[in-house]
């Protein structure tokens, strides 16, 4: 399972999921990316492009084998809330989008001894030797670090 479950979430077509996703990553320090596990949704045809791009090393879940992507149906379903099952993502907003993702990132989750995603992450960027002084500078993304569609990232 993912040690941080911090989330990234992209909201795009699959003619551009690749470039996207390369994207979302590497606003991430190389040294805190590691592995991304996908479904086999058609949206993830180029993913060999992603991990060229990113230097993650992907791994692609078993049809039909969800608890292969333990966090990632645990997240869909925390996204649901915000979004839910049958809603078309092209009437979904940017800003909505990284507004769910944020709070999902803020939010304690038992796993992690109450702590939120967010917290984890940060605490992990001076092992990282990330310049956290302070942390808000950091090149990150707004919001998280998985994708809807939803992709998991394991941190080593």
């Amino acid at each position: 399972e993912p040690k941080r479950r911090y989330l990234i979430a992209v909201n795009k077509t699959a003619a551009v999921t690749a470039p996207a996703v390369a994207s979302a990553f590497r606003k991430i320090p190389a040294e805190l990316r590691h592995t991304l596990t996908l479904d086999n949704g058609k949206e993830f045809a180029r993913c060999s492009d992603i991990e060229k791009d990113t230097r993650l090393v992907i791994y692609c879940a078993d049809a039909y084998s969800a608890w292969q992507r333990g966090t990632n149906e645990n997240t869909n379903g925390l996204l649901r809330r915000y979004f839910p099952k049958g809603l078309d993502f092209r009437t979904v907003t940017e800003k909505a989008l990284a507004e769910a993702v944020k709070r999902l990132n803020h939010r304690p989750r038992q796993c992690l001894g109450y702590r939120t995603p967010h917290a984890v992450f940060l605490e992990d960027l001076p092992w990282c030797g990330c310049n956290v002084n302070p942390p808000l500078r950091l090149n990150l993304p707004p919001y998280g670090l998985q994708i809807v569609y939803v992709f998991s990232v394991k941190i080593i």
